[in-house]
């Protein structure tokens, strides 16, 4: 069983420049030998992720020259992060688990990695398609036709299932030249990571669709939906956590040049648990995008001293108990993360060296009708230890400790932060003014 940091290779995002040009320039002695008795061109097609102008008659050129002249400048509104009219003052219209095409597109990271993450539930990633056919008369060539597409794929998982489903929006095309007739393949594959059982299809949504660039083009704005299942078989440990990976892939299913005949994003990866604490509660089995870190905001008009005690530990940790040169106490965004623990014989370590500490220090706190609170939270790794002294405690109001403390747990279930089972969920913590 693979452990689960373990990962396949992730496909490198593919590149036009070195494949095309090699592969094109193999192929140009051909195109001499094969061209028709009358003259005719011999035609190829090719994927690029960059601009490609056409080549107006007369202007023919050696393929490499060629190559490099149509990519000197880009195309004029091929930018797929922004929207005209939209810009960046857009409302967004959608909440935390779901996202619109032009959220994606406005957002750099979506068009590398993994892509974007607007939370542990939804991601995406975009990208910028053109499909370019060349004709070439002996040494000669030029481009004939383009056509260019704007591609969001916006990836879905959910509490209650362990389903992810990927959404693909092709808009924006621009046809150019003699292109239309090109056939285009599309699809999104889900592949379990070594070890793991298949990805299912689920009823029947997935599968590679082919139409040519005219008929693509012809739909406007189009989605196509997939759908897939993680088995719970196979999964490690209790949680029965299960590992894969989500990709796009475009290609010329005849007709392309070998090399650039296809294009293949980078992986997504995601993954799926039954972990026994959270199924036993309203959110089930699921599935999240692992490679988030979401982060756990504490109210300060709700909770108003454990806000100010986590302030104050993450900003001013010299004034904190127990006192200790050097202090550093984690969990702030923007610094190193806290991990959830769910061990209950852990947390309960956490938690008796916090009451001995808060003991020590306000020996009569409890009598007063306070709860010793603890930040790290006794349910992370990072909570209360005697090796360390990163940590601190406050007596504080039981109602607001408690109110608070319901907060985290409701975040650890709803997010699914796991906390055992070879896996540690990173998550920060963040004081918000309500």
């Amino acid at each position: 069983m693979a452990p689960p940091h373990s990962r396949s290779p992730r496909r490198r995002a593919w590149s036009f420049t070195a494949l095309a040009t090699a592969a094109l320039l193999t192929l140009a002695p051909a195109a001499a030998a094969d061209a028709a008795p009358d003259g005719e061109p011999r035609t190829y097609a090719l994927l690029t992720d960059g601009p490609v102008e056409l080549t107006p008659p007369g202007k023919e050129r050696p393929l490499k020259e060629l190559l490099a002249q149509s990519r000197t400048a880009p195309r004029p509104g091929l930018d797929i992060r922004a929207d005209p009219g939209t810009g960046p003052a857009r409302v967004a219209s959608t909440g935390q688990d779901d996202m619109a095409g032009y959220e994606c597109r406005e957002q750099a990271a979506a068009f590398t990695g993994e892509g974007w993450g607007k939370s542990r539930f939804v991601t995406c990633q975009a990208h910028n398609l053109t499909v370019a056919k060349v004709a070439c008369w002996l040494l000669w060539c030029r481009v004939v036709g383009t056509a260019n597409v704007q591609v969001a794929d916006i990836q879905r998982t959910r509490n209650g299932a362990r389903q992810i489903d990927v959404v693909q929006v092709l808009d924006k095309w621009k046809l150019d030249g003699d292109i239309a007739t090109m056939p285009l393949s599309a699809d999104v594959t889900c592949t379990a990571r070594q070890g793991f059982d298949p990805c299912k299809i689920r009823d029947g949504h997935g599968g590679p669709q082919t139409q040519t660039v005219g008929e693509w083009a012809a739909e406007g704005l189009t989605s196509r939906y997939f759908s897939f299942t993680l088995p719970e078989t196979g999964g490690l440990g209790q949680a029965l956590i299960s590992y894969a990976d989500l990709a796009w892939h475009f290609w010329l299913p005849v007709g392309g040049v070998p090399g650039a005949e296809r294009a293949d994003g980078p992986n997504s990866g995601v993954r799926c648990d039954n972990a026994p604490y959270i199924i036993k509660t309203w959110a089930g089995a699921g599935c999240v995008f692992p490679w988030v870190t979401e982060t756990l905001e504490i109210s300060a008009t709700d909770y108003p001293e454990s806000a100010a005690h986590i302030l104050r530990a993450q900003h001013h940790p010299e004034e904190t108990f127990p006192p200790a040169p050097g202090k550093k106490i984690p969990g702030a965004p923007g610094s190193a993360p806290l991990h959830r623990v769910a061990d209950e014989d852990t947390i309960d370590k956490h938690r008796k060296l916090s009451i001995a500490t808060c003991l020590e220090w306000f020996p009569n706190y409890a009598h007063e009708g306070l709860d010793c609170d603890e930040y790290p939270f006794a349910s992370t790794l990072e909570g209360a230890d005697k090796s360390h002294k990163n940590y601190s405690v406050d007596p504080i109001p039981d109602t607001d400790n408690r109110g608070a403390g319901g907060k985290m747990s409701a975040f650890y279930t709803g997010r699914r932060i796991l906390g055992s089972d070879f896996t540690h969920d990173p998550f920060y913590v963040e004081v918000t003014a309500r």
